[in-house]
């Protein structure tokens, strides 16, 4: 569910902005890069609490660092997808379409934004995070099995 109010929450904020008098992009950024964070950053692993004595095992910290290096990966994408839109919005070229419903802002939207993925996930820097990433998480998991 929060998947959802989440991705249709980028897309109506996009609709809101581009109404008389709302142009203002600035406040819209922080809230597009918390969304598409929370959409697209795995989570903490749950089974480790802060009780939990893997909470400082160099496991989770690798985990957490890891966590963090794939973060601003999504981050970086994120607000690249937001150039790109936002650029494509305000183009002032007369073959461009105007946006006239939210089902086209939707579609540009999301053109955009696998622009902006397509461009990082073909980067080293993202393969060597998401790399990174799922071994640390595998060495946690590991390190869970064995203490049970």
């Amino acid at each position: 569910m929060e998947f959802g109010n989440d991705y249709a929450g980028i897309a109506a904020d996009f609709w809101r902005k581009l109404e008389p008098g709302n142009g203002d992009f600035d406040g819209l950024r922080a809230s597009l890069t918390a969304r598409y964070q929370r959409l697209f950053t795995p989570p903490v692993a749950p089974a480790v609490a802060a009780a939990d004595p893997l909470a400082s095992s160099a496991a989770f910290v690798r985990y957490q660092r890891a966590l963090k290096r794939f973060g601003r990966q999504t981050e970086a994408i994120a607000l690249d997808a937001f150039r790109r839109l936002s650029a494509s919005i305000g183009a002032t070229d007369p073959a461009a379409p105007p946006i006239t419903s939210l089902r086209e802002l939707h579609e540009l939207w999301i053109e955009c934004g696998e622009a902006a993925y397509s461009n990082a996930a073909h980067s080293n820097e993202y393969a060597e995070a998401q790399a990174e990433l799922l071994a640390s998480l595998v060495e946690l998991r590991r390190e869970q099995l064995l203490r049970r």
